[in-house]
């Protein structure tokens, strides 16, 4: 049976990569592909942390950064200087329906993860002309009703997420410029501390949030972003939605 890895290319370490959000859960399976992908990986989170499960390595080196506040989106692009490839695994999910007063939780939401990503796109757009390629992780919840209860503005949120994308992908092309704009979207996903702090503002209301899902591993995310990170120069993976085959899980 062919894997992603019988299709990705074999490339020797080249290039400098940033991954937001790469502390934990996907992003920092991430960080581990591309620690034998590039020479230098900047890792970018709240807090600042090295990346869980990731071995020491000198290609490695950690930022503290809250990627909604746009001067430290900024002082974090001037610091690592030119990089070829950024991959954003920032997000935020809560408990927080359309139904009483959720608005703390509905504000983080939004900020972390439709403010951040605007941050982050409109500081490459000063900085960074020469950026190769950038993906960012959304959810499949930005195509359709999320089937979590109390995900609603979560949901919207990644639906907006996905339009600023599709706005800034539509606004490099008309400037002529070649960065390739990638957005992953997969379903549910273990082991990624999602679940954790998902109830945090209603403990009342804690279920297990996979019981009866077929999910997907950190690791499976990450190796569908390298792809799009090593795909051809004159191919742009513009957009995958990524669900796990019910009875395949953990088999990749």
């Amino acid at each position: 049976m062919r894997t992603l890895d019988d299709l990705r290319p074999n490339q020797a370490p080249a290039g400098t990569s940033l991954v937001l959000g790469g502390s934990r859960g996907i992003g920092a399976s991430v960080v581990r592909r591309l620690a034998r992908r590039s020479r230098v990986v900047h890792v970018a989170s709240r807090e600042g942390g090295w990346p869980a499960s990731v071995p020491p390595d000198e290609a490695v080196r950690t930022h503290r950064v809250d990627a909604t506040d746009f001067s430290q989106v900024s002082r974090l692009l001037a610091d690592v200087g030119q990089v070829d490839w950024i991959v954003s695994c920032v997000g935020l999910g809560y408990f927080a329906p359309l139904a009483g007063d959720y608005s703390q939780a509905w504000d983080e939401i939004l900020r972390v993860n439709v403010a951040s990503l605007a941050n982050l796109l409109a500081n490459i757009d000063m900085v960074l002309p020469d950026l190769h390629t950038l993906v960012v992780l959304l959810s499949l919840a930005a195509y359709q009703p999320s089937t979590t209860p109390g995900n609603t503005m979560y949901s919207a949120a990644k639906a907006a997420a996905r339009r600023l994308l599709d706005e800034h992908r539509t606004r490099v092309r008309a400037a002529g410029q070649r960065l390739r704009v990638c957005s992953v979207s997969p379903g549910y996903v273990r082991d990624t501390g999602f679940a954790d702090h998902f109830f945090a503002h209603e403990p009342a209301e804690t279920i297990d949030l996979y019981a009866g899902q077929a999910s997907l591993l950190p690791d499976d995310v990450a190796g569908l972003v390298e792809y799009c990170l090593v795909a051809p120069d004159s191919v742009e993976i513009s957009e995958v939605i990524m669900r796990c085959i019910p009875g395949s899980e953990g088999s990749a």
